[in-house]
């Protein structure tokens, strides 16, 4: 007798401990307004709501990607708005350059200034963003360009574009080619270069030459090949006609040059012997002679040719006349600057058009990001009405047990055998 009571008692009060853990359950979920998360209340609903909640997590790096290209095309937008300004400086600075009427320091003031602003260029072209990535150089870490020993500008990234994932079929880019970003034009030559040009022109090496020079009958041409074989090319015109000259040229010895000279006199009406002194070039013809279309092979930017007026008894006519590399002509890099302007529109252009891809994506994002919120909170939401019945329902299910077993433990068992 003594232990079926016991074993009822016991029955009996595990099974108001379940109710009550059920009650007590359902009431912090009321409370909470959220569900019971444990994969064990609803399967189903546990993987639709990790689903969801991966897609939501995945849907936040997204769109952080996104913020990230949209904030590095914005800056990449401004900086190639200030090198714009710039480059049409420099125009202005080359516009000025060829009046003829400039005083020395006058030059000397606008290469000072040309100056200032190709380094303003190289700042503005090694630029990074907000998580320290270069603009323009493509995969490289380093600076996008960097100025050599020759003192020229050179571009040190690769052709590389950055790019980010920014959905789960789209991939962002984020970045432009340095090296056709600061040039003039797709296979064209780089804005730096032509920059160089210009300051060289402005110099007082330089600046007394012209692309081309003349002589009337007679004339002294001297070369200055000094630093090894060099290759130097004009355009020599004379009574017949034209032709353009090149010869490789050791130290100062001009034989290679007379030779290619005599070779073309029957085109051009000149003939050409070795001078007195043993360095230069002496030219003869029946007319007028010019020298034009000037070229080294070593790219320095200096004098190609001196061309010295003489008389028929060879007494020097006038000043000597200096030809230079037809590379810094007025006309050469004029048409760069503008090439450049022009190519900077299009680069300008062209990130625009990236920089509206991203907005269209972020916007795409925030779109899904809510629909994803949605469905996540709908999981996760407690149904109020199903858990105030399910709450109710286990009320009644404790009253009732515990009015059965204070009934049951007041009767014993002989009661019942009755």
């Amino acid at each position: 007798m003594s232990i079926g009571t016991n074993l009822f008692a016991r029955l009996a009060t595990d099974n108001f401990s379940r109710l009550q853990g059920g009650i007590s359950a359902l009431q912090g979920q009321i409370a909470s307004g959220v569900n019971d998360p444990r994969p064990s209340a609803d399967p189903l609903r546990a993987i639709r709501l990790s689903a969801a909640n991966e897609m939501q997590a995945r849907l936040e790096r997204y769109a952080t990607n996104t913020t990230a290209a949209e904030e590095r095309l914005a800056m990449t937008d401004t900086v190639l708005a200030d090198v714009s300004s710039m480059t049409r400086q420099l125009r202005e600075i080359a516009l000025q350059s060829v009046n003829g009427t400039m005083s020395k320091e006058g030059s000397l003031g606008l290469q000072a200034e040309a100056l200032r602003i190709r380094d303003a260029l190289v700042g503005a072209a090694n630029l990074r963003d907000a998580a320290g990535q270069p603009l323009f150089s493509g995969y490289a870490a380093g600076d996008a360009f960097a100025e050599g020993p020759d003192g020229n500008v050179r571009y040190q990234g690769d052709t590389g574009r950055t790019s980010l994932r920014v959905s789960e079929s789209v991939t962002l880019t984020t970045s432009l080619n340095g090296a056709d970003v600061f040039s003039t034009g797709p296979g064209g030559e780089s804005l730096f270069k032509v920059i160089d040009d210009l300051v060289a022109t402005l110099g007082t090496s330089i600046r007394e030459s012209t692309v081309s020079v003349e002589a009337t009958r007679n004339a002294r041409l001297t070369l200055p090949a000094d630093r090894g074989v060099t290759n130097f090319g004009f355009r020599l015109e004379g009574p017949m006609g034209a032709v353009d000259i090149a010869a490789d040229l050791t130290a100062e010895v001009p034989g290679p040059m007379i030779d290619a000279i005599n070779a073309a006199s029957v085109q051009t009406g000149i003939s050409a012997s070795l001078g007195t002194d043993g360095t230069s070039i002496m030219l003869a013809s029946t007319g007028k002679m010019s020298l034009s279309a000037g070229v080294r092979s070593d790219g320095a930017r200096e004098t190609v040719a001196y061309l010295q007026p003489l008389d028929d008894t060879g007494v020097e006519v006038g000043t000597r006349k200096m030809l230079r590399p037809d590379v810094l002509s007025p006309n050469s890099f004029i048409g760069g600057f503008d090439d450049a302007v022009s190519n900077m529109a299009a680069q300008r252009a062209e990130a625009g058009a990236l920089a509206r891809v991203a907005e269209r994506q972020s916007e795409t994002l925030a779109a899904r990001k809510v629909q994803v919120t949605n469905a996540v909170t709908n999981l996760e939401e407690l149904d109020m009405a199903e858990a105030v019945t399910r709450l109710q329902t286990l009320l009644m299910t404790q009253e009732a047990a515990q009015q059965s077993f204070v009934r049951i433990r007041s009767t014993g068992l002989f009661d019942y055998l009755r």
